[in-house]
């Protein structure tokens, strides 16, 4: 049972990836194509399996609870006092194997819900950094931001452990500057074919 489950996990992680990417992917076809404007809770229509907030932190979630069962689990086979140490040892082997799965899992979804949220912030820098009012005041981007954030935290810190959500609110602060610095050279640096607009907002 446990090798089977273990081969279940193997797959879910890989479909949980596969997701990420398409919905990174279309998230980019949508922006470049004039798509939608502004942010809707971290979703994104029309994307098969389509990664949400609620999914994500249910996966966290159920994975988190299921890590606890399997510990029981193991220590009620102990208990039971029918298992050889040679039958233990490799039902330790198999139960740390399914751990392993996870919380792989767990790290996996977790990520992502970082991914959703800064793609609402992602649009504010690429929309915002460097026009006049930016320049004018870097609060008004930043505060748009903090309140982007914000929302975010507010459902977030109901639906995660508080474990789980402080990995979600670092990563999300360390990612935000990389993000930032990311648009800042790209907007700087830019080189090759360029519409006009770029062309313009380019400061370097």
């Amino acid at each position: 049972c446990l090798n089977v489950i273990k081969t279940i996990l193997e797959e879910t992680l890989t479909t949980l990836r596969a997701k990420k990417l398409q919905h990174a992917f279309s998230s980019s076809i949508t922006k470049n194509s004039g798509g939608r404007e502004g942010g809707e809770s971290g979703e994104e229509k029309g994307v098969e399996g389509e990664l949400t907030l609620e999914m994500l932190c249910a996966t966290v979630n159920d994975y988190d609870r299921l890590q606890e069962k399997i510990q029981e689990f193991r220590e009620e086979l102990g208990r039971m006092g029918k298992l050889g140490g040679d039958q233990l040892a490799m039902v330790d082997a198999a139960v740390d194997h399914v751990l392993d799965g996870f919380l792989s899992i767990v790290d996996e979804a977790n990520s992502g819900c970082t991914q959703l949220v800064l793609n609402d912030v992602r649009e504010a820098f690429a929309e915002e950094l460097f026009v006049p009012e930016w320049e004018d005041s870097v609060d008004v981007m930043m505060q748009r931001v903090a309140m982007t954030f914000q929302d975010y935290y507010n459902d977030l810190s109901v639906w995660l452990r508080p474990f789980y959500f402080a990995k979600v609110v670092r990563s999300c602060l360390e990612k935000v500057v990389a993000l930032y610095l990311f648009t800042l050279f790209r907007r700087g640096g830019a080189k090759g074919k360029e519409d006009k607009v770029s062309a313009k907002l380019r400061p370097f």
